[in-house]
């Protein structure tokens, strides 16, 4: 695969998400990325580039099986490649525990520590030490702060969500008090957090149709409510 420039890095955030995964060289002396663009991951990829263009509604579903590199491409590639480009925006990422949620700001932040200055310009804010709660160099009004389902989200502006898995497994999902958790949680605290016109991205296992993922499809047949475009990738297709 030809070399990816930190100029295509900053252009595109699938040539970003190969740049900043790492490479080594075959035994032929050419370079392999880390990570493989298969053709899901393309999809997504042209579908986040649309929608941070404007081309696209700001607001997505993917419904997607687990082990589909789903929170590598959202989670840490996206997130990450719209804080470079939007250095004075603000991501929130969430998933279903403040340990995985931060284990996502950790690894966003060291991804952009190793690869941030090159392709964007950009030094990550060595006085903010968190792994949940940090930010570049010289824009103190941005950055990414990572919480879990239920998690604190106070004074927060939030540029840019993206939503990974609310919910841990099948059991989990199987409670309708989990349910009701993760829903209340989204509507009086994510949601409220939104700046105008900041993208949404939910993405997850479906593991109940009356899951968040289903009450917001749900909800976005009442035409007073926001709307999300859906893309699925089943786990076996005919």
């Amino acid at each position: 695969m030809p070399v990816i420039t930190p100029e295509q890095a900053r252009a595109h955030h699938l040539a970003w998400l190969l740049y900043s995964s790492g490479a080594y060289e075959d035994d032929d002396g050419g370079l392999v990325y880390e990570y493989q663009p298969y053709r899901h991951i393309a999809r997504m990829s042209k579908h986040f580039m649309e929608v941070l263009s404007g081309r696209r509604h700001n607001r997505t579903i993917i419904q997607i099986p687990p082990q589909h590199c789903k929170s590598t491409t959202a989670t840490e590639g996206l997130s990450t490649y719209f804080l470079g480009t939007n250095p004075n925006k603000r991501v929130g990422i969430c998933s279903y525990n403040a340990d995985l949620a931060e284990d996502f700001g950790y690894r966003n932040k060291q991804r952009m520590q190793d690869y941030g200055a090159k392709a964007f310009g950009v030094e990550i804010d060595k006085s903010r030490k968190s792994k949940a709660d940090w930010g570049l160099d010289g824009y103190p009004t941005g950055g990414m702060v990572s919480v879990g389902v239920g998690g604190a989200l106070t004074g927060k502006r939030l540029d840019f969500l993206i939503i990974d898995d609310a919910f841990k497994n099948y059991e989990d999902a199987m409670s309708l008090s989990n349910r009701n958790k993760v829903w209340n949680w989204l509507m009086t605290v994510a949601f409220t957090r939104l700046s105008r016109n900041a993208p949404v991205i939910v993405i997850g296992t479906r593991w109940h149709p009356d899951d968040h993922i289903g009450r917001l499809i749900e909800q976005g047949r009442d035409p007073k409510k926001p709307t999300f475009d859906v893309i699925s990738f089943p786990a076996v297709a005919v």
